[in-house]
């Protein structure tokens, strides 16, 4: 018949678990101690993972999933530009679409001035300003 003294039981740096075992006579019980306590190490390592995937959600729902929105917006509003919208490109210049082609817009910035810019420099149509009434 086989005997062991189980030492200790602890957990590692990186949640391995470690028995230690001073083996007396035989290695059968110890295969089977080893067994049980491999089962029971499973589940902890599926909730190490839990944060991981929390800090992955909050992210896609607060940054990505927005930032997605807004470019579509974006994409959805350029592609539907026409002549005599007033917008502002990424440079700050206010102007109003004179005429649009593939993949540039002339932009009427002054009598008599008109720019051509890459459709994608167009941030955002200016809006009529409100009367105050």
């Amino acid at each position: 018949m086989s005997r062991f003294c189980l030492t200790c039981i602890t957990y590692l740096e990186f949640g391995i678990l470690q028995l230690l075992v001073c083996r007396e006579l035989g290695g059968t019980m110890f295969e089977s101690v080893l067994a049980q306590q491999s089962g029971a190490a499973a589940p902890g390592t599926a909730l190490n993972f839990l944060p991981i995937v929390l800090i992955i959600g909050i992210f896609y729902l607060l940054i990505y999933r927005p930032m997605r929105r807004r470019q579509k917006n974006l994409e959805t509003m350029v592609s539907n530009l026409k002549n005599g919208d007033k917008v502002i490109t990424s440079g700050g210049v206010h102007g109003t679409v004179a005429g649009v082609r593939e993949n540039t817009v002339m932009l009427k910035v002054a009598d008599q001035v008109k720019l051509e810019v890459a459709k994608s420099a167009i941030a955002s149509k200016q809006m009529p300003p409100k009367e105050a009434g």
